[in-house]
């Protein structure tokens, strides 16, 4: 997958079905791809990004009963790679306590720990878009 990204460009989304063994994967690569276009090649950051996707999209495959859920990324204003996943819940996303015998549930305490800032928006017409902004500034 390559992509150009340009200022005139429309904000870069993938749909991902819920059902596809791939989704996730699918969501990591679009992520990579679109974060090296921009001029992000820093494996740490490359990883925390990817990271943060496999868990907010994870989560809308496990928690909401959503077709397509749908991933969008982009440099918001303040320069900061900005990582956005709609579905179709209007659950609000709870962080739960990390113990030592959970063995999932985890995935928002790790955004909350790496991630510069995240959140959730109830969307016009139901479901939710939770997003997660990554602790750098694109030159």
């Amino acid at each position: 997958m390559s992509m150009q990204i340009t200022p005139c460009s429309p904000t870069p989304r993938l749909a991902i079905d819920r059902n596809d063994q791939e989704g996730v994967k699918d969501a990591r690569d679009f992520l990579g791809d679109l974060l090296q276009a921009i001029g992000i090649a820093d494996p740490d950051v490359l990883y925390t990004a990817k990271l943060i996707v496999t868990e907010l999209v994870t989560n809308a495959i496990k928690h909401t009963e959503t077709a397509d859920i749908v991933l969008r990324a982009y440099v918001a204003e303040d320069g900061r790679p900005t990582i956005e996943v709609d579905d179709d819940s209007n659950v609000r996303p709870v962080v739960r306590p990390i113990t030592l015998d959970s063995f999932s549930g985890r995935g928002l305490a790790l955004i909350d720990e790496i991630a510069a800032c995240w959140g959730w928006a109830l969307l016009d017409g139901g479901g939710k878009t939770v997003w997660a902004v990554l602790d750098l500034v694109v030159p």
